[in-house]
């Protein structure tokens, strides 16, 4: 594994074994990881495989290592395909674009207005010049993104802690509405559950985890 990579596990490890399930990582760590994603080009990371012909999901992933608590993976999307809003139940996520140009669509749930609405807080394009995006337990924590080059586009994902079946699964959602908040003055989309769009664990693997949070 190149330097670099064993480097960002190290740091990757160290911070999830000082964060705290109430606190997740430390805005220090959290500079620091994103700091060391920064720093990685192209030429650090494995050779990327071929998208011809186009894997089923219309993406794949090249697990680059799993640590403890920690993973970290590259997505190869090819033009105009897309990884479908999904969560991150308390984790911290680091995405950094390594190859072409995406988009992505970064959302919270807008439990104080009612259950199932979310706000849209992030709509940007990224390329390798930009800064790694970070995802919080409490800010961004859907997102959904879409390869916006002509050829394929590759990103880095760095998480901390990882999924985690029974606590932290991964649930994918679907924009069925959208509608300006009166109330708030705001514009809200409606999400519902969406398993079939989860191409790894399926529609009867996870239904029990489906419902988007409450409004307290």
């Amino acid at each position: 594994m190149n330097h670099k990579l064993l480097e960002l596990r190290a740091l990757a490890e160290a911070a999830l074994a000082r964060s705290t399930a109430s606190q997740g990582l430390t805005t220090e760590d959290v500079h620091a990881l994103s700091a060391a994603l920064g720093a990685l080009t192209v030429n650090d990371l494995p050779a990327l495989p071929t998208l011809e012909p186009a894997p089923p999901t219309g993406w794949r992933e090249v697990p680059l290592f799993v640590g403890a608590g920690v993973h970290a993976s590259l997505f190869v999307v090819p033009a105009r395909a897309a990884l479908p809003l999904h969560d991150h139940p308390e984790m911290t996520v680091f995405l950094r674009t390594m190859v072409g140009r995406l988009r992505i669509r970064s959302f919270d749930w807008a439990s104080d207005v009612g259950p199932g609405l979310a706000r849209e807080i992030a709509n940007v394009e990224t390329t390798p010049d930009a800064p790694p995006c970070v995802l919080l337990p409490e800010r961004g924590n859907l997102h959904a993104i879409e390869s916006a080059s002509e050829g394929d586009s590759v990103f880095l994902d760095l998480f901390a802690p990882y999924y985690d079946d029974a606590l932290r699964p991964c649930t994918c959602y679907r924009e069925i509405a959208a509608f300006e908040d009166e109330r708030q003055g705001e514009r809200l989309v409606r999400l519902v559950a969406a398993p079939e769009l989860d191409p790894e664990h399926g529609s009867e693997h996870r239904s029990e985890h489906h419902e988007p949070p409450q409004s307290a």
